[in-house]
């Protein structure tokens, strides 16, 4: 706060509690003496000296006696701040910022996310979605930003994921990295640095733009998230949902990618392999024009020659390794390596790897080797 206090943004930073500031009534009023600030408040940005008019910035502490990201005792405080703000202008569109996120809809949330209360008296997600102008702007899980599911409009109002700040990137389970290892870490988590850059024009076009702030850009600069809340308010017809997995096209292992088996034991292999490209994107690696071919994983397969037999992901019961592709790196890395362990020694193996899109769309050819383990 003393940093912030004596830089050009005091007084303009809207502080919203997390899960680290401690539960209960005293991290609140610690809360409120340092930041100055209520946990759970209403903000109108861009409003005249009377108070008139503006963008409504809804914040929830989800910090309570019960655990943090619990936020169903805010439910009488968000029903009566939406009411509020639909009131005064019911087609602006109204921000909802908390720290966890609502349950499955955007990127990750499945498995990080809050107590919503879902089902009970005080659904605040149910609420929400009373409101199609509702944009909910969440953190929690650290997931990479880059994901074009980290925006989802199948709750009825909109949902976005964002992605950290000088932390660490965390994505979803089921994966292995460059060790071999399952993790939700990916590789080389700490190396980022993400926001959200957000605009509401006068006609309440809303534009979300998401940046790497440790590299100075935009993050698919020529595809900002659009939201015309008038038309969505009118319509109910919301973009951002599973049907864009249609969109998402097939990437491509370019001429002269390889698998190549680099250190071969008597029950693991490490081997590297070469960088897909996305489907619009043929000169480029991984990340290509449109976000829904961006290239998110490999599925790598393993299978002794002889029998036929898989080598299988025991942890996930399946017959493949989900790796991910890095592309939340700048630069990205034009190859990858990995670990696959549990092999039989003197056994003869094809390494097997395709290229996924975020929506699981698999690649147009595939790229392979074979290697025979140490006796």
């Amino acid at each position: 706060m003393n940093i912030a206090n004596s830089s050009s943004l005091a007084g303009k930073i809207l502080w919203c509690m997390g899960n680290h500031e401690g539960h209960g009534s005293e991290a609140e009023a610690r809360f409120k003496e340092y930041t100055g600030q209520d946990v759970d408040d209403v903000v109108k940005y861009g409003a005249d000296a009377n108070g008139n008019g503006g963008i409504t910035v809804i914040k929830l502490a989800g910090s309570t006696e019960a655990s943090s990201n619990n936020y169903t005792e805010s439910y009488d405080f968000l029903k009566a701040a939406l009411e509020k703000a639909a009131a005064e202008d019911p087609d602006a569109p109204i921000f909802v910022m908390a720290h966890a996120g609502i349950k499955d809809p955007a990127y990750v949330t499945d498995e990080w996310n809050g107590n919503y209360g879902e089902g009970t008296e005080t659904d605040l997600k149910a609420l929400m979605a009373q409101y199609p102008q509702v944009i909910h702007i969440s953190g929690h899980s650290h997931s990479t930003v880059n994901d074009c599911r980290s925006i989802d409009q199948s709750a009825g109002f909109t949902c976005i994921q964002d992605g950290h700040l000088t932390s660490y990137f965390e994505n979803e389970s089921g994966k292995i990295n460059a060790s071999g290892s399952h993790s939700t870490y990916p590789d080389d988590p700490a190396n980022g640095s993400q926001a959200l850059i957000i605009e509401v024009s006068e006609k309440n076009i809303v534009t979300i733009r998401r940046y790497d702030v440790q590299n100075s850009r935009y993050i698919y600069g020529d595809e900002p998230w659009v939201i015309d809340i008038p038309d969505l308010v009118k319509s109910k017809s919301f973009t951002y949902t599973s049907a864009r997995a249609a969109d998402s096209k097939a990437p491509v292992f370019p001429d002269g990618s390889a698998v190549t088996a680099t250190s071969i034991g008597t029950d693991s292999v490490t081997f590297s392999f070469s960088q897909a490209s996305a489907a619009d994107g043929l000169d480029t690696i991984v990340l290509g024009k449109s976000n829904v071919n961006m290239v998110h994983a490999y599925k790598i397969q393993v299978t002794a020659t002889a029998t036929g037999e898989t080598i299988d992901d025991t942890a996930y019961s399946r017959a493949y390794w989900l790796r991910w592709s890095d592309f939340y790196l700048s630069p990205q890395a034009s190859t990858l390596s990995t670990v696959i362990s549990g092999l039989s020694a003197a056994t003869e193996y094809k390494i097997e790897v395709w290229a996924l899109t975020s929506y699981e769309t698999e690649s147009s050819n595939s790229i392979s080797a074979t290697f025979t383990t140490a006796s």
